[in-house]
């Protein structure tokens, strides 16, 4: 099964090249990775020629388009238009992936269902110790345990078969759109994530729920494709309140196809490879 993976990015290019360097100590290597970058600086785009040189049997595609606030969508839809095989796992250049992420996604993978994951956080420290030393394996083998993460950071493969749960409702809660894969011709009939919607927050909610509209189902995975989230500033969440409202009447108006998407986002970004 080959895999088209999208990173989405925007200036933090030490922490793209740790997420890119746990990407390449999967047991199932993606075939292709699209980063998504959301107009970072020119920093970004050395680091990225510098990762192709260490590791040339990769295909790597650094999909770039002008910055102008927030567009994660947009430029998602961009990616998933560059994406040369059916199945895509998409996750975010501050995610670190357990060695068995890949794997995990793709021995799951269903057609008629798409598939979302959990995040675990890590503290200052913690970030600042891997970004340092850039070993990203060994911070799976360390997990602290709580009550609450134990679902996030430990893989266990038959707990997974177990926990592993299919929404035969409608269901948005707990969605993470920097970990999820879903296949290609799905996120085209439903013309890929709604662009109207700008700034932090809900445009995985709406393509999301545009999906589950459209008769596809949701998977969410315990104890599988675990992920550590690295430490940073938030976002601006100033956004949040009227793109939910675009999510909502989405969600009350039952939409599949979305006015603004992937159909018409032709334009205006560029490729290097």
């Amino acid at each position: 099964m080959k895999i088209s993976l999208i990173v989405t990015t925007y200036n933090s290019p030490k922490f793209l090249i740790a997420s890119l360097t746990s990407l390449m100590e999967q047991t199932i290597l993606p075939d292709e990775i699209l980063i998504a970058d959301d107009g970072s600086k020119i920093e970004t785009k050395n680091e990225i020629n510098s990762f192709r040189i260490k590791y040339p049997k990769i295909t790597i595609k650094h999909i770039w388009q002008k910055d102008e606030g927030f567009r994660a969508g947009k430029i998602r839809n961009h990616a998933i238009q560059n994406a040369k095989n059916d199945y895509i796992v998409q996750i975010d250049g501050d995610i670190i992936c357990h060695p068995k992420f890949i794997e995990d996604h793709c021995s799951i993978a269903e057609k008629g269902h798409f598939l979302c994951g959990l995040k675990a956080n890590m503290s200052e420290k913690q970030t600042e110790n891997l970004l340092l030393k850039q070993k990203t394996k060994n911070i799976f083998t360390k997990a602290i345990v709580t009550k609450n993460s134990f679902k996030k950071n430990i893989r266990i493969k038959l707990l997974s078969n177990l926990f592993t749960r299919v929404h035969h409702k409608s269901s948005i809660k707990g969605v993470f759109g920097c970990n999820f894969s879903y296949w290609k011709k799905d996120a085209i009939e439903i013309n890929g994530y709604d662009e109207n919607i700008q700034g932090w927050g809900k445009e995985d909610n709406d393509f999301i729920s545009r999906l589950q509209s459209n008769g596809i189902k949701r998977k969410t995975l315990f104890f599988a494709a675990l992920e550590k989230h690295l430490f940073h500033i938030e976002n601006s969440r100033e956004n949040v309140i009227s793109n939910e409202k675009k999510y909502l009447s989405s969600i009350k108006e039952n939409k599949i196809y979305c006015e603004k998407g992937i159909n018409e986002s032709q334009d205006n970004y560029k490729i290097f490879l």
